[in-house]
């Protein structure tokens, strides 16, 4: 072991001791559609392990979903990759990657680097990173309760190749069977909270000979009552659907504005009206074929959405 790899262990471990952390145990059981203004959470169960962040003070983060840990130095607003480890291999970039990735600037950050470290603990090993991440889409996110909560959507995509570095002297070395992984990463975040709320990670294993590896594909989300300091739309407002009409009560009068659309955002109706507050308003919405539907109602210059279900 070299005084490098000696130094940034010990590091990580005294860093373990102190670090809080933050849980995603319920797995999402369908995909949600990232390229969509709705993101639907809601069907989840209880996993023995989900995702977990770890924050030590307000300089460093370790993510670690699936048994893949990622590390990213922080400071103000900055936010760096610099770090990641399996149970196979651990890599360190040479120069640290800028990321957007835990950032709601809606910035795009793209890069290269290259990344030193150790395959199967025994063959040094220098990968070529290509890096680019996106944050701050924004959208709404439909909870296990069926709630929806005001959030926003950043994404990472990194793929890795893993070479032998020329240190490697060894005749059983496998330069024959490095993989090239392409990782994608979603995060969905609410409120003014550094860490996710959800969080999405697919992953595209290619073999030198082109066949796919072990491909895989998982989406962890907190707990629903860790949900409702982040849900910006369970106010007095109540919007809901029987029997072809649209009912809705709010805490203020005015003019109103309600919009009924698909999940992926294709409009149904729209409905100028004018509201009382504390006064139950209908609206006729016809026969609408089975599905779940965003009813949302703007009044005052704020919006409240609800997830409403046709049965």
């Amino acid at each position: 072991m070299n005084k490098r790899e000696l130094i940034t262990i010990v590091t990580l471990f005294a860093a373990a001791a102190l670090g809080s952390t933050h849980t995603l145990p319920k797995r999402v059981l369908s995909m949600p559609d990232v390229d969509a203004g709705v993101w639907d959470m809601s069907m989840t169960e209880d996993c023995r392990r989900g995702a977990e962040y770890v924050m030590f003070g307000d300089t460093l983060l370790c993510e670690n979903i699936d048994r893949r840990m990622r590390w990213y130095s922080l400071s103000g607003d900055t936010v760096a990759f610099f770090r990641e480890e399996t149970s196979l291999h651990y890599a360190e970039a040479d120069t640290a990657l800028q990321t957007s990735a835990f950032g709601s600037s809606g910035l795009a950050v793209e890069g290269t680097t290259t990344m030193s470290g150790m395959y199967c603990g025994r063959y040094p090993v220098s990968s070529t990173v290509a890096y680019s991440s996106r944050g701050g889409r924004r959208g709404m996110l439909i909870n296990e309760n069926g709630d929806s909560i005001d959030a926003y959507m950043s994404a990472e995509r990194m793929r890795i190749r893993i070479a032998l570095s020329a240190a490697t002297d060894s005749v059983y070395a496998p330069t024959d069977s490095l993989p090239t992984y392409e990782i994608v990463r979603h995060r969905w975040f609410a409120g003014e909270s550094r860490l996710p709320i959800a969080v999405s990670t697919a992953i595209d294993m290619r073999m030198p000979d082109g066949q796919c590896g072990d491909n895989s594909y998982s989406c962890y989300i907190v707990p629903f009552d860790k949900t409702e300091q982040y849900d910006t739309t369970r106010t007095s407002t109540e919007i809901s659907y029987s029997d072809g009409q649209i009912s809705i009560l709010v805490s203020s009068s005015g003019q109103a504005t309600f919009v009924l659309t698909t999940l992926d955002g294709m409009p149904c109706m729209s409905r100028e009206l004018t509201v009382s507050a504390g006064e139950r308003a209908t609206l006729d919405c016809g026969t609408l074929p089975r599905g779940r539907y965003v009813g949302a109602i703007t009044i005052g210059g704020h919006t409240v959405k609800e997830l409403l279900t046709v049965e």
